[in-house]
């Protein structure tokens, strides 16, 4: 009997530990990590130029200038541009490339050095390399041994390496991208415009940090010596032997005067370097400005002692 009891017994605690419910495991809703938010990016909008050069015809957005190609050369690039409503299409002649065969290894080994066929154009990703003696800026003139005048990249933050294309889509309006000057002229800037790129002014030379190395700035003795230098220049009048360009008289300074400063001097163009030259007279701005406060400072001192 005692047996049958305890087995009776278990049998009641069994069923009755068998109807306990389990201990909750859901987690608090306060306490369920969120799976933060995607940011999404916006779509870059399509170019308003048609895909390839327009046949004449309508177009859309009045102003608009495409190019196409990816000729280093910009003024060899086709082009399109919507004038009073119609396409005006412009498919500029110009010589091919010349094989890569034919061209020096790098840009770096071209740049500066002289070579022997006239006109040769070498294409190195865009940027282009030149056999020519002839210069457009500041003043166009061809004179002098021929050697390869090859294009830099642009080194501006936000700014294509290889001047883009008109019409291609950009990212942040308000942008100004300039790009060389010799072979694009002061014409050959870009700016964002709605979206896509658009011709803006080159401000020659570049004067970003950027685009420079080994960059050291004067020391006292150096301004002065540029101030000096600078106080010494002989002006003088003159008339241009050009038949186009007599009949008027100029003022400025003579290349050949020694007393010309080496760094306002371009051998290249046996010109003047302008962005040089306009730097010598700071250096003596400031060194008369030096001059200038000590002075003051020493009138103030006798003033002082008057009293």
């Amino acid at each position: 009997m005692r047996a049958l009891a305890a087995v009776v017994t278990l049998a009641a605690l069994g069923c009755s530990a068998s109807t306990v419910s389990p201990p909750a495991t859901d987690v608090p809703a306060a306490d369920v990590p969120t799976v933060p938010d995607v940011p999404t990016v916006p779509d870059v909008p399509a170019s308003p130029c048609p895909a390839s050069v327009p046949q004449p015809g309508p177009c859309g957005r009045e102003g608009l200038v495409c190019q196409y190609g990816a000729d280093p050369r910009e003024s060899c690039r086709p082009s399109a541009r919507c004038a009073s409503g119609q396409w005006v299409v412009s498919l500029p002649p110009c010589g091919a490339i010349t094989d890569p065969a034919m061209c020096p290894a790098s840009r770096e080994v071209a740049a500066n050095a002289e070579c022997a066929a006239m006109g040769s154009v070498c294409d190195y990703g865009g940027l282009a390399c030149t056999c020519t003696n002839c210069r457009s800026f500041p003043l166009e003139r061809c004179d002098g041994p021929t050697r390869w005048r090859c294009v830099a990249p642009n080194m501006q933050t936000g700014c294509p390496a290889v001047q883009p294309n008109l019409g291609v889509t950009c990212a942040m309006n308000g942008q100004r991208c300039e790009y060389d000057c010799e072979q694009y002229g002061v014409n050959g800037g870009r700016l964002c415009t709605d979206g896509v790129w658009t011709p803006t002014y080159n401000q020659c030379p570049i004067s970003s940090r950027a685009a420079k190395r080994d960059i050291r700035y004067l020391s006292e003795a150096e301004r002065e010596t540029l101030a000096r230098d600078a106080l010494r220049t002989r002006l003088a009048t003159y008339e241009y032997t050009d038949p186009a360009l007599r009949g008027r008289r100029r003022l400025g300074f003579i290349y050949e005067d020694n007393t010309t400063h080496p760094y306002a001097r371009d051998p290249d163009i046996s010109g003047v370097d302008l962005y040089g030259y306009t730097s010598a007279i700071l250096a003596t701005v400031q060194r008369q400005q030096q001059q200038i406060e000590a002075l003051q400072r020493e009138v103030r001192s006798l003033r002082a002692r008057r009293r």
